[in-house]
């Protein structure tokens, strides 16, 4: 399947990366992380006892829109401000209507490395470019 050697990426990974990734093209993966345990694991309890303390890098825009703040209009990318916060905090604000803060692709090897051992890097979804355990987030 999408099991990566030492070598390199699997021909089915590679030919995934030709085909839509190096086109621009998007592409839906059905089941792709069926089975990984990250999902059945990383619980808000769960990350929270784990990790709740730790402090990890998040943006957030001190203008307000449309009752919320906005993230992702690339106009506005100098606008946010970088800070450090708690994780548990980050899962609060996650939850509510208009969350001020947003963790673009929060890196778990920097910044959760205690994650690392929930990941199972054999898994066909650790052969896409990054694998989804190189970060959370969008």
């Amino acid at each position: 399947a999408f099991g990566g050697s030492a070598g390199g990426l699997s021909p089915l990974a590679a030919a995934l990366g030709e085909r839509w990734v190096a086109q621009n093209r998007p592409v839906i993966l059905r089941g792709a992380l069926r089975g990984w345990p990250p999902l059945q694991r990383w619980s808000d309890s769960y990350l929270r006892s784990a990790v709740g303390g730790k402090a990890v890098p998040v943006r957030h825009s001190p203008q307000e829109c449309e009752g919320g703040r906005l993230f992702g209009d690339p106009g506005r990318m100098q606008a946010y401000e970088s800070s450090e916060v708690p994780l548990s905090e980050l899962l609060d604000e996650l939850s509510a209507p208009h969350p001020r803060y947003y963790a673009a692709r929060l890196q778990l090897r920097r910044s959760l490395p205690e994650l690392l051992a929930d990941l199972d890097e054999t898994h066909p979804a650790a052969a896409l470019e990054g694998g989804p355990a190189a970060a959370l987030g969008g």
